[in-house]
C-alpha cells in the first residue's frame, strides 16, 4: 500500500496529469535505493482529503523489496 502524491508538469511530472486507468506501470524512485528508477504496478484505490492517491503497489522485481528495509522507503 502507498500514499503517492503525482507532481505537476512543472515539476516534472506527466502533462497529461496522473493517471486514469485503475491499473497502470509507472516508474518511481524510493529513497535509499541505489536504482534511479524502479517499474511497478500501481493499482489506485481511492484519494486521501490531502490530494494524496492512495494505491497498491506491485514491483516488476520481486526480490527488490527484500533489498531495502521499510523505514528507509518511509524515510
Amino acid at each position: 500500500m502507498a500514499e503517492i502524491r503525482w507532481l505537476p508538469e512543472s515539476q516534472g511530472g506527466r502533462d497529461s496529469g496522473p493517471p486514469t486507468a485503475p491499473v497502470y506501470a509507472a516508474t518511481a524512485t524510493f529513497p535509499g535505493s541505489s536504482a534511479a528508477l524502479h517499474s511497478i504496478l500501481v493499482q489506485h484505490t481511492g484519494f486521501l482529503p490531502d490530494g494524496l492517491a492512495r494505491a497498491n503497489i506491485g514491483f516488476s522485481s520481486p526480490s527488490w523489496p527484500d533489498r531495502i528495509s521499510a523505514s528507509e522507503v518511509n524515510s
